[in-house]
């Protein structure tokens, strides 16, 4: 019994000794991880790299966003009177001028309202001719009236009844007056009706699309045609919520067609949304661009480059040279012993391609293609300088 007792007390301390060297190895091992390499000089690797010279130059910050060509004038033409369609003058694809008669309704009716309103004015004219007349003779016979009833010679009553016929001989007068107003009114009336009956562009441009036929019984605000006015156009586009605190009315663009790369346009911002379009979380943007020989056509898809800001004459480094962190941004400075070197840099205007940035110097060189690669302290192979 002492010996197998014996034997297990020796199992448990040699488990114990075993675990306690497991234990120590694992230590060492953590700690070896946690303390920071520092390379030695066997340790020290060669990369090849690329690299690009730090300098001066300009930048611009754009913003892009896709759109539509639409013409900032579309007009659709109706008619402001009931009535049948005498004529049409134009059809689809036609160019028109602003104030051309496109369409004429017949003007039977409205001839006649207006001979009715010619008459009644000549009517009213002659009453009030009338009238001028009779109120002239009542102040007169007013006048002698007060000389006799000064010389005693008539009674007070009689003065105060011809008093009475002079007030009402000038009321009808006056009345005669606005009814000749009024009947000239109606001439007027009937004169706009019948020039309405001719119904014009208020624009020129080009009939994209008529619905009408001679014949045919319109009645008012129906639209009879679409004139769209292509030598001003306009882009629609959306920017995204993040980036529109960056653009304002004015500002300089430049519009892509998308089936036609090789053309470029020039525009200028003109109207901002108000209110974010809650599926895209985007804001409406506008840009209207000259299009004097109407080469643009309405509906086609284009590309808006808005410029935001524009530097010159700043510290730029390559994009591809910037590696990010967070909020921190670092780049890799090439020695004159050909020696990577580890640099902290602060970027401000990025165009995508350039960054603006401080805490580099002109024509220091600066790791472009391997910096994934490169470790503060490591030898590089610059492919430039081996391709001299």
């Amino acid at each position: 019994m002492r010996a197998k007792a014996y034997g297990t007390l020796v199992s448990v301390a040699l488990l114990a000794i075993l675990g306690l060297g497991i234990v120590g190895v694992a230590t060492v091992r953590v700690m070896q991880r946690l303390k920071p390499e520092v390379p030695t000089e066997s340790a020290v690797r060669e990369i090849w790299v690329t690299t690009e010279h730090v300098r001066f130059g300009n930048i611009e910050k754009r913003i892009r966003a896709i759109g539509e060509i639409q013409p900032v004038r579309d007009v659709r033409i109706a008619s402001k009177l009931p009535g049948k369609i005498r004529s049409v003058h134009v059809e689809e694809g036609n160019r028109v001028h602003k104030g051309q008669v496109v369409v004429e309704l017949d003007t039977t009716e409205l001839e006649t309202s207006k001979r009715q309103a010619l008459a009644a004015l000549a009517a009213a004219k002659a009453t009030v001719y009338q009238g001028f007349l009779a109120s002239q003779n009542q102040e007169q016979e007013f006048t002698r009236i007060q000389g006799l009833f000064d010389s005693q010679l008539i009674s007070e009553q009689q003065l105060q009844q011809i008093e009475m016929m002079t007030i009402s001989a000038r009321s009808q007068y006056e009345m005669a007056k606005i009814n000749q107003a009024q009947a000239e009114a109606a001439v007027e009336l009937a004169e706009t009706r019948r020039m309405d009956a001719q119904i014009r562009s208020p624009i020129q441009g080009v009939i994209v699309s008529s619905s009408v036929n001679q014949g045919e019984v319109i009645s008012p605000g129906m639209t009879l045609m679409r004139v769209i006015d292509l030598s001003v156009v306009k882009v629609e586009a959306k920017v995204p919520e993040t980036e529109i605190m960056h653009i304002h009315p004015g500002a300089h663009s430049l519009v892509f067609l998308v089936g036609y790369p090789d053309i470029q346009l020039e525009g200028k911002v003109t109207k901002i949304a108000h209110a974010i379009h809650p599926g895209s979380h985007s804001f409406g943007v506008t840009v209207e661009v000259e299009n004097p020989n109407e080469s643009v056509k309405s509906g086609m898809s284009a590309l808006v480059d808005v410029l935001v800001e524009r530097k010159e004459n700043v510290l730029l480094l390559s994009r591809k040279a910037v590696s990010r962190s967070g909020d921190r941004f670092s780049c890799y400075v090439v020695d004159d012993q050909n020696v990577a070197r580890f640099r902290q840099v602060d970027v401000y205007l990025d165009d995508g391609t350039y960054c603006e940035v401080q805490g580099v110097s002109e024509g220091e060189r600066v790791i472009i293609q391997g910096n994934f690669d490169a470790v503060d302290g490591a030898k590089v192979i610059d492919r430039k300088e081996l391709d001299r």
